[in-house]
């Protein structure tokens, strides 16, 4: 058989299978030593999550599309303010049905695209299309992010157990929160940062009372946090829905990503060895 020929069942195979992004690889659904050839089976993580896009999965050119990547998953008893929405670079938390399922980019990995053809995605689980939309964007952000200056984010280091605190209890309904610097450099010790500070809400929760109500209560509380770090004094503070941030107010807003905010990395399950 000639290779494209060969190349086209294998993609034919593939589709069969109903691989998409977002598809789940799990033991129960896959022979354990074909999965742990390819390292996906470490014990800290039951699942896998398929991470490229539809197109590059049944792409019919396996010379450039050689590899489709994926992300270890774990399920968790309980959801962490922290790390829901986005808020943390390396750790995410979304919901699938009644529960609750984490994501640590350090278990990002790259497999054979062929081995798809030979693997059955778990159809018993599924995040939401509009989860897996999340993941894939929170991921891409990580290239794209604008870190805050080392000086700022130094300063905040006084208060990293109460923000801690604050944010895994209060956070749930906070999508983003956004700062505006009166100086986007790193400043002397000398000399204050001034900050407006955003939080960011979906739509649909901002539009109810209830939910929009205890954010500006937490947001209240976080900027009394802020004002107690020496060399920040939080000038002005709202809650909006994401309908009301426009791109000129993301061109000089800066996403405060809670990874200094959140608990150490340490009580995380260990990355899986490449």
């Amino acid at each position: 058989m000639a290779q494209s020929a060969k190349n086209d069942q294998i993609t034919e195979e593939i589709r069969q299978k109903g691989w998409r992004q977002g598809s789940i690889i799990t033991a129960e659904q896959n022979e354990v030593n074909s999965l742990e050839q390819m390292g996906l089976v470490p014990k800290d993580y039951t699942h896998w999550l398929l991470l490229s896009h539809d197109c590059d999965i049944v792409h019919h050119d396996f010379e450039n599309e050689p590899h489709v990547e994926i992300m270890a998953a774990r399920f968790v008893d309980s959801s962490d303010g922290n790390l829901l929405h986005g808020k943390n670079p390396r750790r995410l938390q979304l919901k699938m049905g009644e529960q609750w399922i984490e994501f640590h980019v350090g278990t990002r990995k790259f497999i054979e695209r062929r081995h798809l053809a030979n693997l059955a995605p778990d159809r018993s689980i599924a995040l939401p299309r509009d989860a897996v939309q999340s993941l894939a964007g929170w991921v891409a952000r990580r290239y794209v992010r604008v870190g805050l200056p080392d000086s700022f984010n130094n300063r905040l280091q006084v208060q990293l157990k109460n923000i801690n605190k604050l944010m895994a209890k209060e956070g749930s309904s906070i999508c983003t929160v956004y700062v505006l610097l009166s100086d986007d450099i790193e400043l002397p010790e000398e000399k204050d940062y001034r900050i407006d500070i955003v939080a960011a809400m979906r739509d649909e929760d901002h539009d109810q009372t209830e939910k929009r109500t205890e954010v500006e209560k937490a947001l209240g509380t976080f900027c009394q946090v802020l004002s107690k770090c020496r060399g920040i004094k939080v000038e002005n503070s709202q809650v909006r829905p994401e309908r009301n941030i426009s791109l000129t107010d993301i061109r000089y807003l800066r996403r405060m990503e809670f990874d200094y905010m959140s608990r150490s990395d340490s009580d995380a399950p260990p990355c899986p060895r490449p």
